[in-house]
């Protein structure tokens, strides 16, 4: 396919609607040949490396950082994640959750890929898993049909219930045959959350503008296609894919004067047209008004966050992320409905005992005591060397070996003075510091005891 588009001279531009599997191969040919391709269905965050895919764009936005800011808020610091392991977009999107999770320092507890063939065994041991490492929110990333596979059969196994919240962002019930899940087993669907994009506006006006030439080029009657049904189809993606590609061709001919229609027919032009070209086309799309590609060629877009409600086929929202997936909030007078019926997120497992930092100071009996010993300590030490020093001709002192004695004294000042660096916050540089003047007061002490007692032998 690849091979004849690229023979084919007319073709400029590519609009492209593959699994992310098929379409990572033949991007990254269009790319190394400079030709422009604009996807509304290949979602997988690999396709942002634009080391690999530097022509290809898409109106499409990544769900990665934004169920990491509905975890924020909701103060989960917890979870486990199950992906198809066998399908990029599925795989790929884990990765991106795993890295915006770890971004908001909030912990992995199980990371299991498991292939779309799931077996009995395969949930055997997803189960030991979760129960294992205690996760009690799980991310699952997939296909649809994978995704409602992995849930059923787990619940079939007991692993739901109001302690467990499951977030998906492409879960579909239509995808569940219920004569091989029984319809006892629906019932254990609600509070399942989900996030997909937020509706289209389709009293814009280029909606319906829309709708009128697709029936005009099918030839079809307002009675056999209807508006509403038109807008079910969510084509958003795919107009506006097609409408940024054909601004982005009017951009470059109009950056420059001397560009001709032939140059840009004879492909002269495309050197120009990576996915720059197309980040801001100054259009307004049926996405979002103005439409506008991030850094890395894909929509930002903010998630609408639902949940599924007692009756399966009814998902209510409660939530919404903003475009950039930093932040959650509640739309008003709305909270999600968890499994058993409460609107307050569970806890993500049992309490962490997290170990609070002491910082000494004179302000605290711990440092006042401290400091205390500090300067009783150099001050027992201090008094030592100037003793030595006074009676150092002494018969008697002589007898102590004062070449011992003296840097056993100037090594336990040393040891003292460490303890000024456990003063004030912790830092690298003070952490530093303590431990290099207590291995040079080690040194001192241990190596003056070393050498007399080695003295010592040779006299016996």
């Amino acid at each position: 396919m690849a091979d004849d588009i690229l023979t084919t001279k007319d073709v400029l531009g590519l609009i492209g609607c593959e699994y992310s599997t098929t379409a990572k191969i033949p991007a990254q040919i269009f790319s190394l040949n400079k030709l422009p391709y604009g996807s509304f269905c290949s979602t997988s965050p690999r396709l942002a490396d634009k080391a690999n895919f530097s022509f290809f764009w898409r109106p499409l936005p990544s769900a990665g950082g934004h169920i990491s800011a509905l975890f924020k808020f909701w103060n989960v610091r917890r979870y486990a994640i199950i992906y198809e392991s066998d399908d990029d977009m599925a795989s790929q999107y884990a990765k991106s959750i795993i890295y915006f999770m770890a971004s908001s320092n909030i912990r992995l507890l199980a990371s299991i890929g498991i292939s779309s063939d799931i077996s009995s065994e395969v949930v055997d041991y997803v189960y030991a898993s979760i129960q294992q490492t205690n996760s009690r929110y799980i991310i699952i990333s997939g296909q649809s049909n994978f995704q409602n596979q992995i849930y059923f059969d787990l619940a079939k196994k007991g692993l739901i219930g109001s302690q467990y919240v499951y977030v998906t962002y492409s879960a579909s019930t239509a995808a569940i045959d219920e004569t091989a899940h029984g319809d006892a087993l629906f019932q254990k669907y609600p509070g399942l959350i989900k996030f997909f994009s937020p509706a289209t506006n389709s009293s814009n006006p280029l909606y319906r503008e829309f709708y009128n030439e697709a029936l005009s080029i099918m030839g079809a009657s307002k009675e056999e296609i209807s508006f509403e049904w038109f807008v079910s189809k969510n084509l958003e993606p795919n107009f506006d894919a097609a409408m940024i590609m054909l601004l982005g061709f009017d951009k470059v001919m109009k950056s420059n004067p001397n560009y001709t229609p032939e140059m840009l027919a004879s492909r002269t032009l495309n050197s120009y047209m990576n996915y720059t070209l197309f980040q801001n086309v100054s259009y307004n799309g049926l996405l979002v008004a103005p439409l506008i590609l991030n850094s890395v060629g894909d929509l930002n877009l903010p998630y609408v966050v639902a949940y599924y409600s007692a009756n399966q086929s009814l998902l209510k929202a409660f939530g919404q992320t903003d475009m950039f997936g930093t932040s959650f909030e509640y739309l008003p007078n709305l909270k999600p409905v968890f499994y058993g019926g409460s609107s307050s997120p569970p806890p993500d497992g049992p309490p962490i005992f997290s170990p609070t930092e002491l910082i000494l100071d004179i302000q605290t009996s711990s440092g006042v005591f401290l400091l205390s010993v500090l300067v009783i300590g150099i001050l027992e030490c201090t008094a030592s060397i100037v003793f030595l020093y006074c009676f150092r001709h002494k018969a008697t002192m002589k007898r102590t070996s004062i070449a011992f004695l003296t840097p056993t004294t100037i090594g336990s000042t040393i040891f003292c003075i460490s303890i000024v660096f456990l003063y004030g916050e912790a830092s690298v540089q003070k952490c530093i510091l303590k431990v290099w003047f207590q291995i040079l007061g080690y040194c001192l002490i241990i190596g003056s005891l070393i050498m007399k007692m080695n003295m010592s032998v040779q006299l016996l």
